[in-house]
């Protein structure tokens, strides 16, 4: 008798760590990986692998937050890497709220024209981290007239209501010299291409543009 539930019970615990695994390993990138850095690989596979689950957890940012039309790369724009960042933080919360301060209410109107109140701040230094790990850009000047800033504290003055999540239907990769060009498609949108642009910088690949063809 012992016996048998002893080996009724070896039996439970081995079908339990084997879905568990099987788990693990099918939905390992379902998180929010937000030290995720993206390093280049000389494996094309691999690479694009890395590349599409990168610009799947920012790719509604973007397009919550860009014009197209106005500048001809995105680091050219620096109000819109302040409204990447903020948005970033809103939407990633639990690992900013220690950084995150309460302060003199702001009422702002979003990049869609929703009128918003937030008393919630963060330093500049945390803005700069994030427009430096995406765009490898720091330390400009901050002029959005849609935040207020006091002493070295922005507000968090989000524009994304929701999030927009692109499902994307095919991905290729073009590299030239230190450029790397993704090619997507949409599920939603097959008949435009979106060309993502990355410099390689130190073996680091950062987003410095985005085209809408």
């Amino acid at each position: 008798m012992k016996k048998k539930i002893f080996l009724i019970t070896l039996i439970v615990i081995t079908s339990i760590f084997i879905i568990f695994s099987i788990f693990k390993n099918t939905y390992a990138y379902d998180y929010k990986d937000y030290d995720y850095t993206l390093f280049y690989k000389e494996d094309r596979e691999e690479l694009t692998g890395d590349i599409e689950k990168y610009i799947y957890d920012i790719d509604y940012l973007i397009y919550n937050n860009s014009n197209f039309s106005i500048y001809d790369s995105l680091t050219d724009n620096y109000e819109f890497m302040v409204d990447f960042a903020i948005d970033y933080i809103s939407a990633h919360k639990d690992k900013y709220q220690d950084k995150i301060v309460l302060l003199e209410a702001f009422k702002y109107t979003d990049n869609h024209y929703h009128d918003k109140v937030t008393n919630e701040y963060i330093d500049i230094d945390t803005i700069y981290d994030i427009t430096n790990k995406y765009f490898g850009i720091k330390d400009f000047l901050i002029l959005n007239d849609n935040i207020n800033m006091i002493d070295k504290y922005i507000s968090l003055s989000s524009n994304t209501n929701k999030s927009i999540y692109l499902n994307i239907y095919s991905i290729n990769i073009e590299e030239k010299e230190d450029l790397v060009f993704v090619y997507v498609k949409y599920i939603n949108d097959l008949d435009t291409n979106y060309i993502y642009t990355f410099k390689i910088d130190n073996n680091i690949l950062k987003l410095s543009n985005v085209e809408v063809r």
